[in-house]
């Protein structure tokens, strides 16, 4: 149960768990509260773009520098911050084509709903290039779920922008 403490909510370890079934209300209210990060559903080994890939110095400093930011603020405050989501290209991720592809791999489900997630991804940074894996040109990207109680949870590390690439 949450308790209210010092001027902060404070969430037990009970509510920071993740459900595909979450109503559009909690959503809602979710994005108003601040950003709780917890890496239970972090991809380690069932997708192609887990977290045991090459992070570069660069990639590091740049993911530390976003979530400094991100963790002071609300998904809706984010959402208002032009400079932050120009930077960053943050924005509300659609689940479907590869995400919802590997989104399957990671939960181990052959079926699930378009609307079972609302997915965020920012960049940590992009090339003047296009980014391509065979070239090793980096626009990595962190892609995220939205839970209860403004928790986040990174999922995807898209060091090429293949998720959800930019089309052409």
């Amino acid at each position: 149960m949450s308790e209210y403490l010092d001027g902060e909510y404070v969430l037990s370890s009970d509510e920071m768990e993740y459900s595909t079934e979450l109503s559009p209300e909690n959503l809602k209210d979710s994005q108003e509260y601040p950003i709780v990060v917890c890496y239970k559903l972090l991809d380690f080994d069932k997708s192609n773009y887990n977290f045991t890939q090459s992070f570069s110095e660069r990639d590091s400093f740049e993911y530390f520098q976003a979530m400094k930011i991100l963790s002071t603020k609300t998904i809706n405050e984010i959402m208002d911050d032009t400079e932050f989501k120009q930077k960053h290209h943050f924005r509300l991720s659609t689940l479907q084509g590869n995400l919802l592809k590997e989104f399957k791999k990671v939960l181990g489900k052959k079926q699930i709903s378009e609307n079972s997630a609302m997915f965020f991804h920012f960049a940590l940074y992009t090339s003047k290039d296009k980014a391509d894996r065979k070239t090793k040109v980096r626009s990595p990207r962190i892609y995220f779920i939205l839970g209860l109680f403004g928790t986040i949870y990174p999922v995807f590390f898209d060091p090429y922008h293949e998720l959800n690439p930019i089309k052409d």
